[in-house]
Formats: C-alpha cells, sequence, structure tokens
C-alpha cells in the first residue's frame, strides 16, 4: 500500500537537490563571468614594459600609476627623472600605486589608497611581476 499525504522530504532527497543545485552552480558561475579585465591586462602590459625596460638597460625603474590611470616608468628608482615609457590604462579608474622594478626583474609593489580603500588590493607576484588571473 503507498503512503498518501506525505508532507516532508526525507534526508536523502534534500541531499540529492542540493547536489544538483551544487552541479548546476558549478557549471554556469564559469559561463557567466565576461572573461578577462581589460585594465588588469592594460596594467599588466605596462608592468611587463617596465620590466623589460629594467633588465634591459640594467637598472632599477619606478612605474607609476595615477587615479585617472596615466602611468609613467621613469629610470633610478624615482619618477623624478625623465619618463622612459608612458601611457594610460583603459577603464574607468585606477588605483593609484608605485611599482619599483630592479635591474634583476623583480618587483616591489606599493599601492597608494585612501582609507577605506575603494577595492582590495590586487593579488601580486613579485618575483614574476604578474597580476594574479593574467597568466604565466
Amino acid at each position: 500500500m503507498g503512503r498518501v499525504g506525505r508532507g516532508a522530504f526525507t534526508l536523502l532527497e534534500m541531499v540529492v537537490v542540493f547536489v544538483l543545485l551544487g552541479l548546476a552552480m558549478t557549471l554556469t558561475l564559469p559561463a557567466s563571468r565576461t572573461g578577462p579585465d581589460v585594465p588588469a591586462a592594460d596594467l599588466q602590459a605596462a608592468i611587463d614594459g617596465a620590466r623589460r625596460v629594467a633588465v634591459h638597460q640594467a637598472r632599477a625603474v619606478t612605474l607609476a600609476v595615477e587615479r585617472g590611470g596615466r602611468w609613467t616608468v621613469a629610470g633610478g628608482g624615482t619618477t623624478d627623472s625623465v619618463p622612459l615609457l608612458t601611457g594610460t590604462l583603459a577603464g574607468a579608474a585606477a588605483t593609484p600605486l608605485r611599482l619599483h622594478v630592479s635591474p634583476l626583474g623583480a618587483c616591489l609593489l606599493e599601492i597608494q589608497t585612501p582609507t577605506p580603500p575603494p577595492m582590495p588590493p590586487p593579488m601580486f607576484d613579485p618575483v614574476r611581476c604578474r597580476l594574479e588571473g593574467s597568466g604565466s
């Protein structure tokens, strides 16, 4: 004889539903992402340029990014000297930062944020001078 008027779910039914929901979310969330962040890609390109200059000229350089997205690479470890490279990051506003690059290509990131910062600082690998998520 079958049960009539059952009003509750069993634990097994609930577990199956949660597993299916988790699987559906796992499959659909990556598709909803828009891809690499263009400003992050532009910033990584500026970092790569600064690193190339430092290694090729065998001297320390500094990459300075202003709030509006304008960036400058200058030699001698300061931005007061003649700019070696300049450009502008795509996108609205950039987080002001300074990146000191050694002649060997290692980087020291110095983020200049107000209190409280508008966004979390980017994850950064100082040995390879790479932003998180920008490839190898």
